[in-house]
């Protein structure tokens, strides 16, 4: 996801089903405190950032 590789990028790369990077991405999101109602790309650049600042 930091790479900017999409659910199903990740997926193949990772050789696991969308649905199951799905789940992880959602899981990610739910420890980062980022909020559904915002948008999924949006998101993404949050978790990203919130990754490089460690």
């Amino acid at each position: 996801m930091a790479e900017g590789h999409s659910n199903s990028g990740i997926a193949e790369k990772l050789v696991v089903t969308v649905p199951a990077v799905e789940r992880h991405v959602t899981g990610i999101f739910l420890k980062l405190g980022l909020q559904q109602a915002e948008s999924s790309q949006h998101r993404r650049v949050l978790a990203v950032l919130h990754y490089l600042k460690r």
